[in-house]
């Protein structure tokens, strides 16, 4: 035991670039306890401790009225649709995006996903949530084909001059998207 007294572990310093939120604990009675005169403010003591807001869903709403015009006959008025990342489909940009996130950056499992979102009673089924991946990776893939191949040709060139490494098939294969699944392929054209 070293000869350092005890310490209590000190709280790290809270970001500055999160949002604050100050409560004022103040007293109810502010007057003298003893003669009932107004007190003074001679200083006070202040905390910082992190909190957390949990994911909260929100369903969104979109009304688009349709106007017509009394006088003439056939004319009719209405703002078009919001183009949507999966027609026909429930989840927003946002929520694909979360669920993209929490499977690759936070290695989080479809399975696990919808097991935290029936929690909050947002009922899902892991395939849809599986759809809903699928269909991101087809809609990205234009952008993210020619990086990818790039990327395991240059994997392959380092690999084999220094060791007798071969790249796996379903990798090549994995930088060529014109495989896609019938189900992503029948959602961006029609059915065949």
């Amino acid at each position: 035991m070293s000869g350092e007294p005890w310490r209590a572990a000190q709280a790290p310093a809270t970001a500055k670039h999160l949002p604050q939120i100050e409560v004022t604990l103040a007293p109810d009675n502010t007057a003298c306890l003893c003669c009932r005169t107004a007190v003074t403010v001679i200083g006070e003591d202040s905390s910082e401790r992190l909190n957390v807001i949990p994911a909260q869903f929100r369903v969104i709403v979109t009304r688009r009225p349709k106007l017509a015009c009394r006088a003439c006959n056939g004319v009719m008025i209405q703002k078009p649709a919001p183009a949507l990342l999966i027609e026909a489909s429930i989840p927003t940009q946002a929520v694909v995006a979360h669920v993209l996130v929490s499977r690759y950056a936070d290695h989080l499992p479809l399975s696990w996903q919808v097991q935290i979102l029936a929690r909050q009673d947002v009922v899902l089924e892991r395939s849809t949530t599986a759809f809903w991946t699928a269909y991101a990776a087809a809609e990205v893939a234009p952008w993210s084909a020619p990086w990818l191949g790039r990327s395991l040709t240059d994997f392959g060139a380092a690999a084999s001059t220094t060791t007798d490494v071969t790249i796996p098939d379903r990798w090549r294969d994995a930088a060529d998207f014109s495989h896609e699944d019938d189900i992503l392929s029948e959602h961006r054209n029609g059915p065949a």
